[in-house]
């Protein structure tokens, strides 16, 4: 009994360094300007390419933690999918939508010019919905 908890409490911890993970990610994209200590365009891109990466490979790990943690409970070894999934779809959906709307402010910080990407309407817009998601989500 003491290693289920010890493992249990591993997949807890991992779970949380992960979601701390995202939380500075997503924070060192949002409000750290890489145009004063990047010179180039290509560079700042660059920059924003590493970090949308590492998001993203941290959100991945992020569900695949959920995952394990839901293997060890009783309805998902006896093969009880839909009781799980009913009981916890609010959060399944939510994480889904907070992946795509990552993947996308990602990508319009990417693509658009960092030093004005937040006094375009669309983007304000698509960073405040991507705000309220993590806040809904942690």
């Amino acid at each position: 009994m003491k290693v289920l908890c010890k493992w249990y409490l591993l997949k807890i911890f991992t779970l949380t360094l992960f979601l701390v993970f995202d939380l500075v990610i997503n924070g060192t994209s949002e409000f750290k300007d890489f145009s004063k200590t990047q010179k180039t365009w290509n560079r700042v891109k660059r920059a924003h390419l590493l970090l949308a990466g590492f998001q993203i490979i941290g959100q991945i790990s992020t569900f695949l933690c959920i995952f394990l943690l839901f293997c060890d409970t009783f309805p998902f070894q006896v093969g009880l999918l839909g009781v799980l999934t009913k009981r916890y779809s609010t959060l399944l959906r939510l994480y889904l939508i907070y992946f795509g709307m990552t993947c996308l402010v990602n990508g319009l910080r990417v693509v658009s010019n960092f030093l004005h990407s937040y006094t375009h309407f669309s983007s304000i817009i698509v960073f405040n919905i991507q705000t309220c998601l993590v806040k809904a989500l942690y």
